[in-house]
């Protein structure tokens, strides 16, 4: 009996999926964009700089250096790829920042955790000239700034 409810649960699973609309169909997963996902290394790069920032607030390093001057070249490609001003670039960074302090709060999390700190100095051992290398390739062919797929 089991096997029998499985086979028709299955088949109409299958008939429903065939006869829905296209539009009320799961998306495609993106092509994956085979030079980086612009718009996910920039958040990637402004939560490290952040963790620096909180964590490590009078470091003043050659990787902290590294990590701004890739979040300045990183903010340029998208400005000149796409039709988004310093205004909109400046509002995005403003709300990732809330949007992570809030984050925080409701998790009763101090402003700067262990964890955000291992994260940090591993990704400082990499070395600045890791970021530089990572921006040049990332940034190498103009083509629109993508989120997705991250990672």
């Amino acid at each position: 009996m089991r096997v029998v409810l499985l086979k028709w649960a299955f088949s109409l699973s299958s008939i429903l999926l065939l006869t829905m609309p296209a539009h009320a169909q799961a998306p495609a997963v993106p092509e994956p964009d085979p030079h980086g996902a612009v718009l996910c290394s920039w958040h990637i790069y402004l939560m490290m700089k952040n963790w620096g920032d909180t964590c490590f607030p009078s470091e003043r390093t050659e990787f902290k250096l590294a990590l701004s001057e890739a979040i300045e070249k990183i903010e340029a490609f998208i400005m000149a790829s796409s039709p988004a001003t310093q205004r909109d670039i400046e509002r995005a960074r403003s709300k990732m920042s809330s949007d992570t302090a809030a984050s925080r709060r409701r998790l009763g999390r101090d402003a700067c955790t262990a964890l955000d700190k291992e994260r940090y100095r591993y990704s400082e051992a990499q070395g600045a000239s890791a970021i530089r290398d990572d921006i040049t390739k990332l940034l190498a062919v103009p083509r629109k700034p993508v989120m997705n797929p991250c990672l």
